[in-house]
C-alpha cells in the first residue's frame, strides 16, 4: 500500500496499522513471517469476516504492546 501511494500518510504509519489490524487477526505477513517489517500482507479470514460485516472490530482489542509499536 506503501509503495503504491494509495494513501497520503508516511510509510512507517501504514506499517504500523498493518501490525494492529495483525495482532487482531485481520491481516496476516503474506510472504517472511520472520520479518520484523513484512513488505506484503494479506486479509485473513476474520479479516474478511469484518469487510463483510459479519463481525464487530470492538470485540477483537489489539494488546497494549501492538498498540505501542
Amino acid at each position: 500500500m506503501a509503495k503504491l501511494n494509495a494513501f497520503d500518510v508516511p510509510e512507517g504509519t501504514i506499517q504500523e496499522r498493518c501490525k494492529v489490524l495483525a495482532d487482531i487477526d485481520f491481516l496476516a505477513p503474506a510472504i517472511d513471517e520472520s520479518s520484523s517489517d513484512p513488505d506484503l500482507w494479506e486479509i485473513t479470514g476474520w479479516g474478511e469476516l469484518y469487510l463483510e460485516g459479519e463481525i464487530d472490530a470492538r470485540y477483537r482489542q489489539p494488546t497494549k504492546r501492538a498498540l505501542r509499536g
